[in-house]
C-alpha cells in the first residue's frame, strides 16, 4: 500500500470525498493525524517521501490547477498575493554532492500551474545549490540529527528569508 493514501473513513460522498481523491490532500490529513498523535499504522506506511512528485501527476493536474486558482482568489481578495515557498528535500552523497527531493521538471511543472493561476512560487533549489556549493552550508540539520536531514536550520531559515524578501519586492509588495 506505500504510494496510496488509504480513503478518509466516514467521507465518500460530497465535497470531502472530492477532496480526498487528491492525493496531497490525503497525505496532509494523515500527516495531520500523525502529528496529532492519531496515525496508525496504515497510515504512516501510505506517505511516501515526496509530495510534490505525487501532486504534479497528470491525474491531480487539473485538480491542482483549480485549487491554486481559488487560493490565489481568496488571498486577492484581502488584497494580499499568494505565495508558495518550496524548500526540496536534500540527501547528501558519498561523492559530497547535494541531490534534492524532487526533479527540476517536477518543479518547473508546479510553478508553471502557479503562474497560470496567478500565484507566485519561490523554489529554494537553485539557493540551496548555490549555498551547498559555494560555502559547503546545508539548509537542513542540527547536531542530532543527520547530516542535511530533518527541519530547516539557521541557515536554511536565512537563505528562504533573503529569498522571500527579494521576490517580494521584485513583485512590489
Amino acid at each position: 500500500m506505500v504510494g496510496e493514501y488509504p480513503e478518509i473513513p466516514s467521507h465518500a460522498n460530497g465535497i470531502i470525498g472530492l477532496l480526498q481523491k487528491n492525493q496531497y490532500l490525503r497525505r496532509l490529513y494523515h500527516q495531520l493525524k500523525g502529528m496529532l498523535g492519531q496515525a496508525d499504522d496504515e497510515d504512516m506506511a501510505a506517505v511516501p517521501a515526496d509530495t510534490l512528485a505525487q501532486a504534479m501527476t497528470a491525474e491531480n493536474s487539473s485538480f491542482l490547477s483549480a485549487l491554486l486558482s481559488r487560493m490565489a482568489d481568496t488571498v486577492a481578495s484581502s488584497g494580499a498575493r499568494l505565495i508558495i515557498a518550496y524548500h526540496p528535500g536534500t540527501a547528501l552523497n558519498k561523492d559530497g554532492s547535494i541531490t534534492f527531493s524532487t526533479t527540476q521538471a517536477e518543479e518547473d511543472a508546479f510553478a508553471d500551474l502557479c503562474e497560470e493561476n496567478g500565484v507566485l512560487f519561490l523554489d529554494m533549489r537553485d539557493r540551496f545549490q548555490k549555498e551547498y556549493d559555494e560555502n559547503h552550508v546545508l539548509p537542513y540539520g542540527f547536531s542530532n540529527t543527520s547530516v542535511g536531514s530533518g527541519h530547516l536550520n539557521r541557515d536554511g531559515h536565512r537563505m528562504m528569508a533573503e529569498e522571500l524578501y527579494a521576490m517580494m519586492r521584485e513583485a512590489g509588495l
